[in-house]
């Protein structure tokens, strides 16, 4: 199992306090953490947007392509 960097900030945006962001991301560091990095990781995510667009379906987020890049 393993989270994105991105999915990482989306969750802790999530959390109401301190104190829970902090235990949150401590459990969270268990996890191997995958990093979008190379310049591959957004063409590829663009490429992702576009064979979702062929097949008739809109991804309303580029976010979501980039996390499904990495």
């Amino acid at each position: 199992m393993a989270l994105t960097d991105v999915v990482l900030t989306e969750i802790l945006q999530g959390v109401r306090d301190d104190r829970a962001a902090t235990r949150t991301q401590e459990r969270l560091s268990a996890f191997d953490m995958l990093r979008l990095e190379q310049l591959n990781d957004f063409t590829r995510a663009a490429s992702l947007y576009r064979e979702a667009r062929a097949k008739g379906v809109t991804i309303r987020r580029t976010l979501d392509c980039l996390i499904a890049s990495v």
